[in-house]
């Protein structure tokens, strides 16, 4: 499962940061780091869909 973490600084927000989560070999839960950004969903393709109509 990947999700979305934010960090605050200085009152400014920093982020997305996707972050995942993994099993290790002991059975524990780890959250794995994956880059910075949104992660690919059903709203991108659906927003390059919405947009086409908007140009007609």
């Amino acid at each position: 499962m990947a999700y979305e973490r934010y960090v605050k600084r200085n009152g400014k927000r920093y982020g997305p940061y996707v972050y995942r989560s993994c099993r290790d070999e002991n059975g524990k839960v780890k959250s794995v780091f994956v880059k910075k950004g949104k992660p690919a969903g059903p709203k991108k393709g659906r927003l390059r869909f919405l947009g086409k109509f908007n140009s007609i």
